[in-house]
């Protein structure tokens, strides 16, 4: 990717909203684990033996709110085909005042589309991994949550541990609503070119995982 490339995503994605506020390369990161059963001790010797880390499911998370987004119905036939980049007429029928079909005939069956934006939302959910991260060490809360009463670890890493090219990261956004997520957005990237930083990706990341519910503030 050219610097010009970049520069342009970087300010579409600005002005967007998109860009994520992401700990720098010297920033302390901690995270709590409970050690308390077999599995955790197994990735906990994992970690240090292989440095990998094992990120949660999305039905192992304990908040419902996580990886939850209300998914919003938005698919009509006139969504779709702009979805899919398509014109409702050639420019040789509009040269000619001839239409083939309209978006509505085209696209009257919405259901294979829904079902290919459920792909995508199945296939993200079964296949993400999340790590979660606080800024703190000292935590009576935290020690006592995650930590199996402190009877657990508390464990302290870099940013720079953490490129950005293996994995997103970046701080969450605490809202009091469930963020809506349109299955037009869904549809466009089960159908879009694996991009990592597409600004399609990226609006769907930041709804997907991070958005937290208000409450423990981690």
């Amino acid at each position: 990717m050219s610097f010009e490339t970049w520069a342009e995503h970087e300010v579409v994605a600005a002005a967007q909203g998109l860009n994520l506020r992401i700990p720098t390369r010297h920033q302390s990161m901690f995270k709590y684990i409970g050690l308390n059963n077999k599995t955790s001790w197994t990735y906990f010797e994992r970690m240090l033996k292989d440095l990998e880390l094992v990120g949660s499911t999305a039905k192992s998370l304990n908040d419902p709110f996580e990886l939850s987004p209300y998914i919003f119905d938005d698919l009509r036939p006139r969504v779709v085909a702009k979805v899919f980049k398509d014109s409702e007429y050639s420019l040789v029928d509009r040269l000619n005042n001839i239409s083939n079909y309209t978006f509505e005939e085209k696209y009257a069956d919405l259901a294979p589309y829904r079902e290919d934006a459920k792909l995508y939302l199945d296939r993200t959910e079964r296949n993400s991994r999340i790590i979660c991260f606080c800024e703190h060490s000292d935590s009576p809360l935290l020690w006592s949550h995650y930590a199996n009463s402190y009877k657990g670890a508390c464990l302290h890493f870099l940013g720079r541990a953490f490129p950005r090219s293996r994995a997103r990261v970046g701080y969450v956004n605490y809202s009091s609503h469930r963020l809506t997520f349109p299955m037009s957005l869904a549809l466009a990237l089960n159908h879009e070119k694996e991009k990592f930083s597409s600004h399609l990706k990226m609006e769907a990341d930041k709804m997907y995982f991070f958005s937290k519910a208000p409450g423990l503030g981690i």
